[in-house]
């Protein structure tokens, strides 16, 4: 007889090879088992959805901040103002969403090309630097 068993519970397994009668005793086995962990599961299952439910609660706040992140996001501007330097590159890039400005400034250029630029939204500044290679490529962003 081949005694092959499951891998998380080591629940005896019917095999092909074996005989009907001893893989009919084998399953046997393995539901009584299966009836058994799962009577211990419902025994003790009554804290755990409990604590469940608690932090499901706390959680639901945070889960429509989250909502509200994304649907900013993925916003579309209400308007948009671009104010251009001296040399007419775009210098600045003013949104407003959802009644809030959303102020891109261009920081720093190399030739023709954005070195470090800013985001300033909902009081706070993020600062980008476009990393690049000796022939110009992208071959990165950081923030800061």
């Amino acid at each position: 007889m081949i005694d092959d068993k499951t891998t998380h519970l080591n629940l005896p397994k019917p095999h092909v090879n074996n005989l009907l009668s001893e893989d009919v005793e084998r399953l046997r086995q393995g539901l009584d088992l299966i009836d058994s962990a799962l009577h211990q599961i419902s025994q003790s299952s009554t804290q755990p959805i409990a604590d469940l439910q608690n932090e499901v609660a706390r959680l639901n706040p945070l889960v429509e901040q989250l909502k509200t992140l994304s649907q900013t996001a993925l916003f579309i501007p209400e308007s948009t103002q671009v104010t251009r330097n001296a040399a007419g590159e775009i210098s600045t890039v003013t949104e407003v969403i959802d009644g809030q400005s959303r102020i891109t400034e261009i920081l720093q250029r190399d030739d023709d090309r954005v070195v470090q630029y800013a985001i300033t939204y909902l009081g706070q500044t993020t600062t980008y630097t476009i990393n690049r290679n000796a022939g110009g490529d992208i071959t990165g962003i950081t923030s800061s």
